[in-house]
């Protein structure tokens, strides 16, 4: 599923291993019918909307017979695979034990670490932000006084010969002007929400200490863009070579790697140059080095940042792992739960659609013996399809690990529509004579009380 080929923090809130009740859905249904579906294209392009519409009729239905034709046997194929996963339940409580992991509330405290982790990565460090937010402002402002400055002398010793020139020097002249009062504007107010009362001046103490904390800030908001795009394709690679991978997984594993590398490529760039900005400067890294990294303790620069996540438990390749086994574990009870419900589904389908096709081909056979040979020739066609789900549906219980105590649901349900009548009928039975009784006087006063109303009417209708 292309879901490993999204951003980390998104598989942690999106990922249906992670959904309670979706099982080993993979949620690709969709995708599957229309990539089947893009053959039409090339053949319905130029064809009148007559037979685009029968074409895609065609297609629709044939490939709802090839559906029905395959139900049975992806129910096999889920259940054999739940029993496949279930099945290591042992060895799981084994690695659990020995990883230290006492309860499986364990792996979802993990989660929530990690997602709050990702999280932080993504927003600027809040460190004296007030105090660096008020030393740009003044940058800023001694920049726009500079430009100020050479606009006004550009706008005396400009030569009127030329056409318009004067209108761009004003235009220029009065945007720097109320960009400096805006400037001014913020630096007052910073200035009262700091209560400093001498405005700070370049070399002064408060300025070299702002300088300094600026230059930090954009070293370690570099150096957590940097640490979030390596975590995620440490994590990406350690999901690539786990057993059981399919092709297709690898591939759009492989293809997310691809476009994280040039991010972390611009974020090595954006790195070395906060990092020579520092005083002294911190040491520089390559593509080369990074690209060796197989794991988080490898990465030595990911020790400066805000949380050293080579300490996190979740972050370590075998607990990744172990978190990855257990909740596929989890979704694989969910998916039994889900297996024996469409079990019981399908085989009331297959005995309920037998009663009424058969039954309504004998009913019409004498009035419309043409629409009854349809219908018959519709159920013999549809009950080779049944007997193969049969045989699918029965082979699971002959499967290793499958538990008997579930041999009730290999068994024909009640139809809705039966439900629906032995219900009316348990409350007409329910129902006692009392009750009738009851419903009686209480109509029979009704009519008393309409017989009344009708006769006061009578009577003011004859005396108007």
């Amino acid at each position: 599923m292309h879901g490993y080929a999204h951003e980390h923090l998104f598989q942690l809130l999106f990922l249906m291993l992670y959904i309670v009740g979706c099982g080993l859905e993979d949620g690709e249904g969709d995708e599957r019918f229309f990539n089947v579906s893009n053959a039409l294209a090339s053949i319905t392009r130029h064809q009148s909307t007559f037979h685009r519409q029968q074409a895609t009729a065609e297609f629709l239905y044939y490939k709802d017979i090839e559906t029905y034709t395959n139900i049975s046997c992806f129910l096999y194929g889920n259940y054999k695979q739940k029993l496949g996963i279930t099945s290591t339940c042992d060895a799981l409580s084994t690695s659990m034990k020995n990883a230290g992991i006492t309860s499986p509330q364990v792996f979802y405290d993990w989660l929530v670490e990690e997602g709050k982790y990702l999280r932080n990565l993504c927003r600027t460090p809040p460190q004296e932000t007030v105090e660096m937010e008020y030393y740009l402002r003044l940058v800023a402002l001694e920049a726009c006084q500079s430009r100020l400055s050479k606009l006004r002398q550009t706008f005396i010793a400009y030569v009127s010969g030329k056409r318009g020139s004067g209108n761009v020097y004003e235009r220029k002249h009065r945007n720097e002007e109320e960009n400096e009062r805006k400037l001014i504007s913020d630096i007052q107010a910073l200035e009262a929400c700091l209560n400093i009362e001498v405005t700070w001046v370049e070399g002064c103490d408060k300025w070299v200490e702002a300088k300094k904390m600026v230059k930090q800030a954009s070293y370690q908001k570099a150096l957590d863009r940097l640490e979030c795009l390596l975590v995620a394709r440490m994590f990406e690679m350690a999901r690539l070579n786990v057993s059981g991978t399919g092709y297709k997984m690898r591939k759009h594993i492989a293809q997310s790697l691809k476009n994280c590398s040039k991010s972390i490529q611009n974020a090595i760039i954006a790195y070395n140059e906060a990092a020579a900005a520092l005083s002294p400067p911190c040491r520089k890294i390559t593509w080369d080095e990074i690209i060796d990294f197989s794991y988080l303790s490898e990465t030595d620069i990911l020790h400066d940042t805000h949380e050293d996540v080579c300490e996190k438990k979740w972050a370590t390749p075998q607990n990744c792992l172990l978190m990855s086994r257990f909740f596929k574990y989890i979704r694989a009870e969910e998916e039994i739960v889900r297996v024996h419900v469409e079990v019981k589904r399908l085989l009331t389908h297959m005995v309920d659609e037998e009663q009424e096709v058969c039954g309504k081909a004998k009913e019409v056979e004498v009035e419309d013996p043409a629409l009854a040979l349809q219908l018959r020739l519709y159920w013999t066609e549809r009950s080779r399809y049944n007997q193969l789900h049969r045989s699918h549906l029965f082979a699971i219980t002959k499967l290793r690990g499958f538990d008997l105590a579930n041999r009730h649901y290999w068994t024909v349900g009640t139809h809705v529509t039966h439900q629906l009548k032995g219900s009316r009928a348990s409350e007409d039975a329910a129902e006692c004579p009392e009750d009738w009784e009851e419903e009686e006087e209480a109509e029979d006063d009704v009519h008393e009380f309409e017989s009344r109303v009708a006769a006061v009417l009578d009577i003011t209708f004859d005396d108007n």
